[in-house]
């Protein structure tokens, strides 16, 4: 599976990309325990287009607590996105500041990346999830290999209101 559509990223101590995939589309192969968790995901989407935020119960989620982040999204391209949930391993790569904080802060992000940003919640509003891929600076300064997943969440099952990724180390980034 080829994605719709990239958009890259640099910042200060991260490079990665953000391949969208329409949510039609199976994930590619080549994503290891991220397929399982998009997996768990689908099935519980039952009927619906996406799952609510209560079918990803704590078991369902089980193996995946430290290295998932729930968002709260609001229903339009500018609310403010707020972090509701993040394991440990994920805020050790990636912290505990929503993007759309850092933006709203004295040092925002480039253009380009704010630009991104916007992409990134343009094509997830319109019926995408996300493969991410890259280097990250953790908040001990050592970068590290990941590769994560961002799937849209409703609190009805019907419209998009939060996003739950999980990331995982991936040794095979270059």
């Amino acid at each position: 599976m080829e994605p719709t559509h990239i958009i890259s990223f640099t910042e200060k101590s991260r490079k990665y990309d953000c391949e969208m995939y329409s949510i039609d589309q199976s994930p590619p192969n080549n994503i290891g325990p991220l397929k399982e968790f998009y997996r768990v995901w689908k099935s519980a989407c039952g009927r619906n287009i996406y799952p609510a935020k209560g079918d990803l119960t704590f078991e369902k989620l089980k193996g995946w607590h430290s290295s998932i982040r729930i968002t709260d999204i609001g229903q339009g391209l500018y609310t403010q996105k707020k972090i509701k949930l993040i394991g440990e391993e994920f805020a050790r790569h990636w912290g505990k500041e929503a993007i759309s904080d850092k933006i709203r802060s004295k040092e925002p992000p480039t253009q380009k990346n704010v630009d991104g940003y916007y992409q990134f919640f343009e094509y997830l509003y319109e019926n995408h999830y996300c493969i991410g891929r890259g280097v990250v600076a953790g908040n001990d300064g050592k970068t590290t290999s990941m590769k994560w997943i961002d799937l849209p969440l409703s609190n009805d099952g019907k419209k998009i209101t939060h996003c739950i990724a999980a990331l995982i180390a991936d040794c095979s980034y270059n």
